[in-house]
């Protein structure tokens, strides 16, 4: 994967690696933000559970004398309304960040059309006289496309992906090392199962695909 991250930031131009690097830290954003949602969450489902942790609970009870509330109910309505506007601003940058993504990498793979074009119009007389030129137009409208399908929006969407787990993995492992330890091993185990069983069935599609394409 590395090696596929490297050659993709390779094909890319100073202002698309420009762009890039602005959209990874809308990503950055975005993970802080998914992680603060899914953390308010635990807290406020054990208030709505026991509303007594507002006196037994130090930490609460700062909380709740600071913000002035008149009762434990008001303070509970206020804080489902804190936790739904931080799900609601998560959510949406989320999905602002997705879109860009999926703008930016259906860009790049339309630019490496544009360039494998080019590079073929400047290529000589004998160039164009060895091959087709429906090989040609296959590689630029068909290739370049299925590039950008499956293999630089997977990519950059799994990158945005790895980055939000990244940050909910350290904050569940700074909350509980056990269950983080456990759930790590368990998540890694269960990927390189999946990838021994079906990486052959997936290679010997890609072949079978591509001998069929030709």
């Amino acid at each position: 994967m590395f090696n596929l991250a490297k050659e993709l930031y390779s094909l890319l131009t100073p202002n698309q690696r420009r762009r890039y690097l602005s959209l990874q830290i809308m990503v950055f954003f975005m993970a802080i933000m998914e992680l603060l949602g899914i953390a308010s969450i635990a807290p406020f489902m054990s208030l709505v559970a026991d509303m007594q942790l507002l006196e037994t609970n130090a930490m609460l009870n700062k909380v709740y004398l600071a913000s002035g509330a008149n009762s434990h109910e008001q303070f509970l309505f206020i804080a489902g309304l804190i936790v739904l506007l931080m799900l609601s601003i998560a959510s949406m940058l989320s999905i602002i960040t997705t879109w860009h993504l999926s703008l930016f990498a259906f860009s790049v793979g339309t630019e490496i059309g544009d360039r494998l074009y080019r590079y073929y119009l400047h290529q000589d007389w004998l160039f164009h006289t060895s091959g087709s030129s429906a090989q040609l137009t296959k590689q630029i409208a068909t290739e370049s496309m299925r590039v950008t399908n499956y293999v630089i929006l997977p990519f950059i969407q799994m990158n945005a992906r790895l980055i939000l787990a990244t940050f909910i993995s350290v904050g569940i492992f700074v909350f509980n090392p056990v269950i983080a330890t456990v759930g790590i091993v368990l998540f890694i185990s269960g990927y390189i199962l999946i990838y021994k069983l079906i990486r052959k069935r997936i290679v010997r599609y890609g072949e079978n695909i591509s001998s069929a394409s030709i």
